[in-house]
């Protein structure tokens, strides 16, 4: 008997997931954006044309798609947890209006910003490895030459990326959304 488990495995090996929907995903976003913002009119052939084309060009670069597929999975998780977190306090008797008001403070929004930033850096450094080999070699294959470029690039990520100075950076951007909280001046 087939599985969920058994679709998915036969979508991603026939590339369903590394083509089919990340095409579909940047041609969603731009017509969407295209739609609203109306750049080119109300013409609906140039509105459709230009997703086209960047969801195509989009799925023809390897990287591109990898990124996308690296990316989705946080992002995903993101709002899930974001939902079952209003869920909770809708359940506990926030009223919707309360939660929304508190997503349009900055503190809010911010927090999601940093977090989808940390993210697209997260998914670049799984799609492109070659950064790390320069700092660290033995991950790198066999017969790999890193240019003076991708050698000071790695190093730079590797001080940035280094668990001390990651675990300071998020510690100051937590006390500086606290005291932007606390500080504050309510306006009425």
């Amino acid at each position: 008997m087939a599985t969920l488990f058994d679709a998915v495995t036969i979508g991603q090996e026939l590339g369903f997931y590394s083509t089919v929907l990340p095409f579909l995903l940047v041609f969603a976003l731009t017509y969407g954006i295209l739609s609203n913002f109306k750049p080119f009119g109300d013409n609906k052939a140039v509105n459709m044309i230009i997703p086209i084309v960047l969801g195509l060009v989009f799925i023809s670069f390897t990287k591109t798609s990898a990124f996308l597929q690296n990316l989705l999975p946080f992002i995903v998780a993101m709002f899930l947890i974001l939902f079952f977190v209003i869920m909770i306090f809708m359940f506990m008797g926030v009223k919707s209006e309360t939660i929304g008001e508190a997503m349009q403070d900055p503190a809010g929004y911010w927090i999601i910003i940093i977090m989808f930033l940390l993210f697209v850096i997260i998914a670049v450094t799984n799609v492109f490895p070659e950064f790390q080999y320069a700092a660290r070699p033995e991950l790198a294959p066999a017969g790999y030459a890193p240019t003076q470029e991708q050698k000071l690039l790695s190093e730079n990520m590797a001080v940035l990326f280094h668990p001390k100075v990651l675990a300071t950076m998020i510690l100051f951007f937590a006390l500086a959304i606290g005291t932007y909280v606390v500080m504050r001046e309510k306006v009425k």
